[in-house]
């Protein structure tokens, strides 16, 4: 899972002001389990995650840290228009050829 999955659960828990206990007991399971997630010992099944991702009132793209596709493409857009589009297309294919 995602590096930052613990820290976006930590905080999407506390802004909801609930204490580790009544998440752990919403999601029903143990205190000790819930605690695995946040220091990120262990990792909750695609089940427990919607049900967190509800009981946190958040969606999972959120906790897992994802950006969705819109907000990437406004970034894009950002970039291109600072940057200017040749300059940024020609530094994504010199990254391209980086990672291969």
């Amino acid at each position: 899972m995602n590096e930052k999955f613990n820290e976006n659960l930590r905080k999407a828990r506390q802004e909801k002001r609930l204490t580790q206990q009544q998440v752990a007991d919403l999601l029903g399971v143990a205190k000790s389990t819930y605690c695995q997630y946040e220091t990120g010992a262990s990792e909750p099944n695609i089940l427990r995650l919607k049900k967190l991702a509800k009981i946190l009132e958040t969606n999972i793209d959120s906790l897992l840290g994802i950006e969705p596709p819109e907000q990437l493409e406004k970034d894009f857009n950002k970039l291109k228009d600072k940057f200017g589009e040749e300059r940024l297309l020609a530094y994504f294919e010199a990254l391209k050829k980086v990672i291969e």
